[in-house]
């Protein structure tokens, strides 16, 4: 059985693989090689074209013939002949959402090239099951356990789990259905597959349900969970890169090779003047050279191989400069300066309003947040604690270093733009179309309306695609100067380069108690790095935790030769609660309480404290240990809290139209990056009326005339949701008074069940089909608490109260290799009404990955003297993949939050936050060492440990 998706044996195994004929949708009939047996000899490939080699194949069950290039990938051949579903997700493969079946086994088509497939039979996403027809087991068990997300890796994942499948059942009994793989050996078989979202708690259940023999039948599946699902585990989802328009070029940017200097010269001449370039354009303003992968022009070409030869053509001369990489280089005296009389073209970190703050070189601050706390106080208290004066209370002190994460969504930044008559169309990846088409319309001097951005799927953004990027301003005006359709789409490289990260952060925590234990003070300075942007903000964050602390705050961004950071799930909150909460823990055990019980004294959040209960009754929690484990390999449980601002957008509209052919229509200029918003839009029209399935049709995605919102800050569900209801109250008022009248009802009212009346109930679906075409806008009316704040920011308001979470996080170290392996974890959180919980479990399993990724593996890494980017694939850059994952308990609290409209908060960033934190004290308890710095590194912990003390056999610290 195959364990792997190799990334280094793979073409070997391929080229001397020889056909065996199967039929679409059905596994390989003949027999399978043992894993060690001699392979047979290659098939002969034809003669050559003189523009190609002829090859023949068997594809999704079809015989073909087709001309390809003799470096050209299998996966190119496969995607050109309109088989989008699989996709190139690196182009090194791996991540797996390429993958493709070739006799009998599952490959990665990006590496393989496209002449091994000659005489081959050759399955995708698209050949397991026909179109329109009865799925097959695999996709039946992905739509029943929701094991997807954004999509964009599922088909790969479908074809890898459904060639296991096949082998398992029949290996095992296919009769009876009745063995289960397990965990372990469906997560070696999907070893080669990344899920950025996180998914892979879901994709387990999937497989080994499927195994088992729990969806054969079609009607053994529950109702899906998400309202896409089909067309995600089928392959027919299109995303941005799928887009292929007529006449469409390839469009490709040439980056600066250097981080620091200026552009003497740029000739595009060279470029325009070879066959098949239709257009070249500079994308620089200015000369200065910011950053690695700064974008410098862009071409378009009839094809992806004639555009990359463009660049390499086109005249580039640039001086030079010293770089600064780091903070200690970049606030050095006579460091080179990022930004001189020109800092407001400084970009901006943060999805949010940029404030002002003072300038001092490459330093951007001290920006003070900390407003109605009493910072003196806090400084007073600590200063004279410092001094042995005053109150003989505890206090701690350090300063925690986080790294930059890179967002590495599966589906790149991309772009496709295409002027028709008197309008732009711009098929994008993005998180924000409305805002997209405002800022293209503003940027390309459009109207507004001439401007209409669509974004059917998006593959994953985590808030790297909150903000307008530069592969848009390349496509648009690539297209504008072809006068042809312009596709644009970063490779895993550019991804990794200029996609997007968080900042990295060094911040400085003093945290006090008084002699009792109760809240004394706390003092924060953070630095972040953005690279060349600024607003990062992290020490913001301390002001939603433990509020009877006297608090003094501080935000500082410091500026590097490096591409701007954006927003990442929890701007700030990752790196400020890995410091807080360990400051908690530490200031717990110089006290010598317990974490638990001194978090219970300190904060007085309802949310939380139902929380702590939970956790004060968790044998896990309760039976721990007091200090550190011995032996090489050491077990420990950590404890850490977070919370999230409520964030809602005050002006979010829903349209809501019924039509008497039994069908109602919600529409919104809004989309869906895997967070489920069809599905929330879905939910809340169900839950407020009666409908039987198939008579609500969901359309988001495209641009309207009407208030659309960013999918950012988690406001999408609080939004949408009171939106979508004040749209079901209008319907419903409007077809009772038509329905009413037109059949002479007495009492009539509008219920959930439909018009109740004197003589009983009519569905609402039958009301539906009694009265015209009627369409109603929905919006988002006041929440019954106000606001915090009664004005806001582009129609974004602060909600009142704070989400709640803690987290539990288990650990196993191994002291030897420096080894951290998170075992399980317990989740809860309080965001209010739950509309779909399957939906909302997976957000918060992926979310805590995603932590957990922060905590160990994930590290952008630049060359220190020059700045150029060194972690540039999905091997240099290490995500979390499905076999580390732990076991992960998600618990949802109930109300709270019932002065909110609609009842529900986000949940998308509350869940990052305390992953970090919980894992790092995990390891103190495992180990007595405290980690300081992200990512926890084998080295780190390795030369922590060294450096305790060694205390005698049987004895703990």
């Amino acid at each position: 059985m195959k364990k792997d998706m190799s990334r280094r044996g793979i073409l070997g195994i391929l080229i001397g693989a020889a056909a065996i004929p199967a039929r679409a949708g059905e596994p390989a009939a003949s027999p399978q090689p043992a894993p060690d047996a001699p392979l047979p000899a290659a098939p002969a490939l034809p003669p050559a074209a003189s523009d190609g080699l002829d090859i023949s194949l068997t594809l999704n069950g079809e015989p073909i013939a087709a001309r390809v290039d003799p470096d050209q990938s299998a996966l190119s051949l496969i995607r050109d002949r309109g088989l989008r579903g699989s996709k190139e997700g690196c182009g090194h493969g791996a991540c797996g959402a390429c993958a493709v079946e070739v006799a009998g086994s599952c490959v990665a088509a990006c590496l393989l090239p496209a002449t091994t497939l000659h005489r081959m039979t050759v399955r995708t996403v698209e050949g397991i099951s026909p179109p329109a027809g009865p799925l097959h087991p695999v996709q039946r068990a992905f739509l029943a356990e929701d094991a997807l997300q954004c999509g964009y890796c599922t088909p790969g994942f479908i074809v890898e789990s459904t060639v296991f499948y096949e082998r398992w059942r029949a290996e095992n009994g296919a009769e009876n259905g009745a063995a289960d793989p397990g965990d372990e050996a469906v997560a070696a078989a999907l070893a080669g597959h990344i899920c950025r979202c996180g998914a892979y708690t879901a994709i387990l259940r999937a497989v080994r349900a499927a195994c088992r023999g729990e969806h054969e039948q079609e009607g053994q599946t529950a109702q899906t969970a998400r309202v896409e699902g089909r067309e995600k585990v089928t392959g027919q989802a299109r995303y941005t890169a799928d887009i292929a328009l007529p006449l469409q070029l390839e469009g490709r940017v040439l980056r600066s090779p250097v981080a620091s200097g200026r552009l003497l010269r740029l000739d595009l001449e060279p470029a325009r003047k070879i066959p098949g370039v239709q257009a070249a354009i500079s994308l620089m303003a200015g000369s200065k050279i910011r950053y690695h992968g700064q974008e410098i022009a862009a071409v378009a070409a009839t094809s992806a191989r004639i555009a990359e030869e463009a660049l390499r053509a086109i005249r580039l001369e640039i001086a030079e400069a010293p770089a600064v990489s780091s903070m200690e280089q970049a606030l050095a005296p006579g460091a080179a300066l990022l930004y001189e009389e020109d800092r407001g073209a400084a970009p901006n970190a943060n999805e949010g309003p940029l404030m002002g703050a003072p300038w001092a070189g490459n330093r951007r601050g001290p920006f003070r947040t900390d407003a109605l706390l009493k910072p003196g106080a806090a400084r007073k208290i600590l200063a004279e604690m410092a001094a042995g004066a005053g109150s003989a209370g505890a206090k701690v002190e350090g300063t925690f270093e986080t790294q930059m994460q890179s967002h590495s969504a599966m589906e790149p930044h991309g772009c496709v733009a295409s002027f028709e008559t008197d309008r732009l169309v711009v098929y994008l990846s993005t998180q924000d179309i409305s805002g997209s088409a405002r800022d293209i319309a503003e940027r390309f001097g459009l109207k507004e309306e001439q401007v209409q951005v669509k974004a059917l799927h998006i593959g994953g953004g985590f808030g790297s695609k909150a903000i307008l990027a530069p592969e848009v301003f390349a496509a648009v005006g690539l297209a504008q100067a072809a006068g042809r359709p312009v596709r644009v789409v970063l490779s895993r490289r550019e991804e990794l380069q200029v996609g997007g990260y968080r900042s990295g952060s060094r911040v400085e925590v003093a945290l006090a108690a008084k002699p009792d234990g109760d809240p004394a003070a706390l003092s924060v300075k953070a630095h972040s790095l953005s690279g060349v942007a600024v607003g990062a903000l992290v020490g913001a964050i301390f002001r939603v935790m433990y509020p009877y602390a006297e608090k003094s705050i501080e935000d500082n961004d410091v500026l590097t030769h490096a591409a701007p950071g954006k927003p990442f799930r929890a701007p700030g909150g990752p790196p400020a609660f890995f410091a807080l909460e360990q400051a908690m823990d530490m200031l717990a055990l110089t006290r010598n309480e317990d974490p638990l019980a001194l978090r219970r004294r300190w904060d007085p959040s309802p949310i939380r404290q139902e929380l702590y209960a939970m956790v004060a009754a968790d044998p896990r929690w309760k039976d721990r240990r007091a200090g550190p484990d011995t032996g090489r390999f050491r077990r420990g449980i950590g404890l850490a809290s977070g919370g999230w601002i409520v964030f809602t957008q005050a002006d979010a509209q829903l349209q809501l139209e019924s039509r008497p052919d039994g069908r109602l229509i919600a529409s919104a200029p809004v989309q869906d990056m895997g967070n489920g918003t069809r599905t929330t839009i879905y939910e809340a029209i169900r839950q407020y009326m009666d409908l039987p399935d198939g008579a609500l049709e969901v359309r988001i995605g495209e641009t309207m005339p009407i208030n659309g919102l960013m999918s950012a800050g988690s406001r999408t569900t609080s939004s949408l949701l009171p939106a979508a209801e004040d749209a079901c109250a209008q319907l419903m008022e409007e077809l009772r008074d038509r329905v009413a009248a037109d059949q002479r009802l007495a009492g009539a009212a509008a219920t959930r069940a439909g018009i109740a009346y004197e003589g009983g109930v009519i569905p609402w679906i039958d009301a539906v089909r009694a009265a015209p075409k009627t369409v109603v806008l929905g919006r988002r009316r006041p929440d019954q608490g106000g606001y915090v704040v009664p004005v806001g920011y582009d129609g974004i308001r602060i909600g009142v109260g704070i989400s709640g979470a803690v987290q539990l996080t288990e650990v196993e170290v191994d002291t030897r290799l420096g080894k951290i392996r998170p075992l399980h974890v317990w989740a809860g959180y309080g965001v209010g009404r739950v509309l779909s919980p399957a939906l909302a479990a997976n957000q918060a399993r992926g979310g805590v990955l995603q932590s957990l990724g922060y905590a160990l593996y994930e590290e952008r890494v630049a060359d220190p003297r020059r700045g150029l980017l060194m972690s540039h694939n999905l091997e240099d850059y290490r995500v979390p993949g499905i076999g580390d994952t732990p076991t992960i308990d998600v618990h949802f609290l109930p109300g709270h939050f019932d002065h909110v409209r609609g009842g529900a908060v986000g949940i998308g960033e509350l869940v990052t936050t305390p992953g970090a934190a919980s894992l790092a004290n995990a390891v103190h308890h495992a180990t007595g060492w405290r980690p300081m710095q992200l990512p926890i590194r084998p080295d780190r912990l390795l030369a922590g440990l060294s450096a305790l003390p060694v205390l005698p056999a049987g004895s703990r610290p």
